[in-house]
């Protein structure tokens, strides 16, 4: 059996301070999308760190959990869900398991919806509202 081949991402001492450092990747057609220029800069910040999350197997892009105690590291909790819903809005992520009023967080998936944002092929996708009142059980994103 040979030796699999692994790729180095070569940093620049301005971009890391190893080598092998974590990163996630975000491409100029992405940057220059009309779906990345609706963002504002908490919005893209947490794409960020979402995408961080990211470990690049088969199937980790749609394994993503941000829990609110995470995100109120990084802003207001009203301003961490308004961002996680406008990420939803323009296609970037997608919630894949909601757990609404539940102790264990929600699954996001990194999406490539954003591609079409602003075309007609575009598919709009929100985060279900759920009543407190009403009866229900963990939900799984279509």
């Amino acid at each position: 059996m040979g030796q699999k081949n692994i790729r180095k991402a070569n940093f620049h001492p301005f971009e890391s301070r190893s080598e092998n450092s974590p990163y996630a990747r975000i491409t100029k057609n992405m940057v220059n999308s009309p779906a990345w220029q609706q963002l504002n800069c908490f919005e893209q910040t947490l794409y960020l760190h979402m995408k961080l999350k990211y470990n690049g197997k088969p199937g980790s892009e749609s394994d993503i959990s941000f829990t609110y105690a995470e995100g109120q590291k990084l802003m207001s909790k009203k301003t961490f869900t308004r961002s996680m819903d406008n990420l939803m809005e323009v296609g970037l992520i997608d919630l894949v398991t909601h757990r609404p009023f539940s102790a264990a967080c929600n699954i996001y998936g990194l999406s490539s919806r954003w591609h079409n944002y602003g075309t007609n092929d575009f598919k709009v996708k929100n985060r279900p509202k759920f009543n407190r009142s009403k009866s229900h059980t963990n939900t799984k994103q279509e």
